[in-house]
C-alpha cells in the first residue's frame, strides 16, 4: 500500500469514527442529567457516575503495554476490545435504572481509554507530523458537527417524551461498537513492522510514571499542569446538573442547546485556529487554553445569582467559554503526549500515562466537588477558577517561547 493510499485510508476512517463518535456522545452527554431527574439518583450517585469517564483511564497504562506486546494483534486486540467495551451498552434496553446505566458507562467508558493510544499510533504512522493538529482538529470539527444533531434533537425529543433515552442509549451502544471496530481497519504497518525495544516493561503505574519522568522533565510539567487543570474540569461535574436541575430547573431542550449546541458551534469555529497554533507548539495553546476556562465556571456561578430567566443566558454564556477553551484542550489533551515521544514505540507510553494520570485524578477530584458541594453548591466553583489558575501557571512556565497569531 503507497503512503498515499495509506494516508487516504486512514483519514476516511478517521472522519467516518470521529462522525459516529460524535453521535453516540450527543446522546450520553445528557446522562448525569436524566439520572438526576427521571431516575432520582442521589448526588452521591451522581458523582461516582460523573468520575467514570476519568477513572477508567487508570486503565490506559496497561492498554499500552498490551499494544506493545502483541504489535502483530492489533486488529484483534481492537475488534475484543470493542466486544466487551461499547457493544454491552445494548443491554440498557433491559436493564434500565441508575445502577446499570453506571456499570454500562463505566465500560463504555473503558474503551474509549483504549482508543486514545490506539488513535494516535494509527496518526503518527499515517500523517506528516506538520499536519497532525490541522487533520485532527478536522475531525473534532466533523464529531462536533453531528453531537450538535443529536444532542439537540435528543434535548427536544426527551421534552416530549421522557422515556426515549431508554432506546437511545440502547442504540447509542451498537453504534460505539461499530465505531470502535473500524479502527481494525486503519493501516499501521510500519507499527507491526519496527523493533520491539527488549527493556522490560513495568505493569506497576507509580514506577513506570517516575521513570519516565526523570527522563522527560518538559513531560512531567506538561502532565502536572494536566492535573491540576484536572482539577478545575472535575471538581465541578457533581455540582453541575444539580445546579442545573435543582436549583435554575431548566429543560433538557435548554440544557441540550447549552452543554451541547452552542459550546459545539464554537469548538468547530475556533479548532481551525486552534489546530494551526497546536502545529507551531503544544504548550502554548495549553497556557491560553486553562486561562480560557477560567471564565467557565465564573460564568456559572453567576447564573446562580442573577434572577428569572436571565440565568439561562448565562449559562450560555457559560458554555461559550467553555467551549473556546475546549477547543485548545481538546487537541492538547489528544494528541499532546506524542510531541514528548522520542520514538515511535514511546507514542503508546507516553499517550496511556497522560490518559492514567487522568484516572487517578478522576479518583481525587470528583470526590472533592462532592465534599465542597455539601457545604455549598458554589464551593466547587470557586475551587475551579483557583485550579484553572494555577494550571495556566505551571504550563506558562515549559513555554519555550511565544507563537505569533496567525
Amino acid at each position: 500500500m503507497s503512503q498515499m493510499s495509506a494516508r487516504a485510508r486512514t483519514l476516511s476512517i478517521q472522519m467516518v469514527h470521529s462522525g459516529l463518535e460524535g453521535a453516540v456522545y450527543g446522546f450520553m452527554i445528557m446522562a448525569e442529567v436524566i439520572m438526576r431527574r427521571e431516575m432520582g439518583a442521589s448526588p452521591l450517585i451522581i458523582a461516582i457516575f460523573t468520575m467514570l469517564g476519568s477513572a477508567t483511564n487508570l486503565f490506559s497504562i496497561y492498554f499500552s503495554h498490551i499494544l506493545l506486546k502483541y504489535p502483530h494483534k492489533i486488529k484483534l486486540i481492537i475488534a475484543l476490545a470493542a466486544l466487551v467495551t461499547r457493544l454491552p451498552m445494548v443491554l440498557f434496553f433491559f436493564f434500565t435504572g441508575p445502577l446499570s446505566l453506571l456499570i454500562l458507562t463505566g465500560l463504555y467508558y473503558l474503551g474509549d481509554t483504549f482508543i486514545k493510544p490506539v488513535q494516535n499510533i494509527y496518526m503518527k504512522m499515517n500523517y506528516a507530523k506538520t499536519e497532525l493538529g490541522k487533520i485532527f482538529a478536522y475531525s473534532i470539527s466533523v464529531n462536533k458537527i453531528i453531537f450538535i444533531i443529536a444532542v439537540y434533537a435528543f434535548g427536544m425529543w426527551m421534552d416530549t417524551d421522557s422515556t426515549i433515552y431508554i432506546v437511545l442509549f440502547s442504540i447509542a451502544g451498537l453504534v460505539s461498537f461499530i465505531s470502535f471496530c473500524l479502527l481494525a481497519f486503519v493501516p499501521v504497518h510500519e507499527w507491526v513492522n519496527e523493533k520491539m525495544s527488549e527493556e522490560k516493561m513495568d505493569l506497576l503505574i507509580f514506577p513506570t510514571l517516575i521513570e519516565v519522568f526523570k527522563k522527560n522533565r518538559r513531560f512531567f510539567v506538561y502532565e502536572a499542569a494536566f492535573f491540576i487543570y484536572g482539577g478545575g474540569f472535575m471538581v465541578i461535574l457533581p455540582a453541575v446538573p444539580i445546579l442545573l436541575v435543582d436549583h435554575l430547573d431548566l429543560a433538557y431542550s435548554v440544557i441540550s442547546f447549552g452543554r451541547g449546541v452552542l459550546s459545539a458551534i464554537v469548538i468547530i469555529v475556533f479548532m481551525p485556529l486552534m489546530g494551526k497554533l497546536f502545529d507551531r507548539d503544544p504548550v502554548y495553546v495549553g497556557v491560553m487554553a486553562f486561562f480560557i476556562l477560567i471564565f467557565h465556571p465564573a460564568a456559572m456561578m453567576t447564573a446562580y445569582f442573577v434572577p428569572g430567566d436571565l440565568a439561562k443566558w448565562f449559562v450560555y454564556l457559560s458554555y461559550i467559554f467553555f467551549g473556546i477553551g475546549m477547543a485548545a484542550v481538546t487537541l492538547c489533551w489528544n494528541i499532546g503526549p506524542m510531541y514528548f515521544a522520542n520514538s515511535n514505540k514511546e507514542i503508546p507510553q507516553m499517550t496511556s500515562i497522560h490518559v492514567t494520570l487522568t484516572g487517578i485524578r478522576g479518583f481525587i477530584w470528583p470526590v472533592l466537588g462532592y465534599g465542597l458541594m455539601k457545604i455549598h453548591i458554589m464551593i466547587p466553583f470557586i475551587a475551579a477558577i483557583l485550579f484553572f489558575a494555577v494550571a495556566v501557571l505551571i504550563m506558562r512556565s515549559i513555554l519555550e517561547k511565544p507563537v505569533s497569531t496567525v
